[in-house]
């Protein structure tokens, strides 16, 4: 009868804990990892909140293409061609939680991320000033 029953307890629970998805889901300890290695730009989209709220998007294209470098020491390296113009160099990255900061030659970008299958996705975004309306810039690597 006991035998039956711890039968039956398993055939259930072995039935229905697959439904449950993250049950034996394991989660990275340190979800930094999954940004090292290379990413390549796709897209980016600034939105400015100015009187009208106003998009503007750039899509990788053969004037706009951009490969950037995580390594594991906390340095990247990047290379870009932005209107045509190129440019590469190298930097350091930090992350705590989801934000990500980026410093490479004078720019600093703070902002968050996020990993999602091969995207890459960093959002910053910038308070208003007496000079400037505030504005966010969403930015869409794909994993090489």
């Amino acid at each position: 009868m006991i035998q039956t029953l711890h039968t039956t307890l398993f055939v259930i629970c072995a039935v229905s804990l697959p439904a449950q998805d993250s049950f034996f889901k394991i989660k990275p300890k340190y979800k930094h990892l999954k940004l090292l290695g290379e990413w390549t730009f796709e897209t980016m989209q600034t939105t400015t909140q100015a009187e009208n709220e106003e998009i503007s998007i750039i899509n990788k294209d053969e004037n706009n293409v951009e490969t950037i470098s995580f390594n594991k020491d906390g340095k990247l390296s990047y290379n870009a061609k932005s209107n045509g113009v190129r440019n590469k160099g190298t930097g350091t990255w930090y992350t705590k939680e989801n934000r990500l900061r980026i410093i490479a030659d004078s720019d600093t970008i703070d902002g968050t991320y996020q990993i999602e299958n091969d995207w890459l996705i960093i959002t910053s975004n910038e308070a208003e000033t007496d000079d400037y309306y505030a504005y966010r810039v969403t930015i869409k690597y794909r994993s090489k």
